[in-house]
């Protein structure tokens, strides 16, 4: 599967993800331009595995200069990814530096309980670390330029299973054939009001769309609404 142009300067690819059971999941990982109008730097989030064909189509864009592991759950590829474009700088969510210190990180992302820090790329994309959840350990990102959302696990929109047993885990997720978060937060929020803060600031980014780690892209005529609604459950 090639690169998909999602908007001017931002690119998407999508790796199944296989599970025992035949289970299997599309996972996305997304492209962004970013530097000076006119540069050819790219920023890479939620890496998937790469071989010759895709390294070369990534590299027809420009050159890889971040690489970024955005949760506790979207890390497996990223070291062999930054490891494949030389210079590529590679940055993760508190939960993936933990556990990975065989990996040289440029840079923790941002948690809130440090000192403010600005990330390289913070000109053209905005970054918010959900509080309240660590073991998920997330961070959303909004990419200014095309008003796209890009999540982890914060949302699912698989909405065409490749499996029967995918169906089946969707159902018990609560994200079968719709765009939804997932019932696993139950699971993972140790500080309801921290991720609530967290989500509503997410909410408050002007988003036109949002690019789910897993499943197809989400717009409609009022993606913010419809995103707030599909978030009800964190808000409560």
């Amino acid at each position: 599967m090639p690169l998909t142009a999602v908007a001017p300067g931002l690119w998407t690819y999508v790796h199944t993800l296989r599970s025992p059971g035949a289970v299997r999941f599309p996972a996305r990982m997304t492209i962004a331009r970013v530097g000076s109008p006119g540069g050819d730097g790219l920023w890479v989030h939620s890496p998937v595995p790469i071989d010759d064909a895709l390294a070369a189509e990534i590299g027809g864009l420009g050159r890889v200069l971040y690489v970024v592991a955005p949760s506790a759950f979207h890390h497996m590829f990223a070291g062999k990814f930054a490891a494949r474009f030389p210079g590529a700088k590679l940055f993760g969510a508190p939960g993936v530096v933990a556990k990975h210190p065989e990996l040289a990180f440029e840079a923790t992302l941002a948690d809130g309980s440090t000192p403010a820090w600005s990330p390289p790329w913070s000109e053209e994309i905005d970054q918010i670390f959900l509080e309240g959840a660590p073991r998920m350990s997330e961070v959303v990102f909004f990419h200014r330029a095309s008003r796209s959302l890009l999540v982890s696990d914060l949302f699912f929109n698989v909405t065409e299973p490749e499996t029967w047993s995918t169906g089946l885990v969707l159902r018990m997720m609560g994200t079968y054939k719709r765009f939804a978060r997932s019932r696993a937060w139950r699971l993972f929020r140790k500080d309801r009001q921290a991720l609530k803060t967290s989500v509503e600031k997410v909410l408050a980014w002007d988003f036109v769309r949002v690019l789910p780690g897993h499943g197809a892209p989400f717009e409609t005529a009022d993606t913010r609404a419809e995103t707030r609604t599909a978030a009800a459950w964190f808000l409560e």
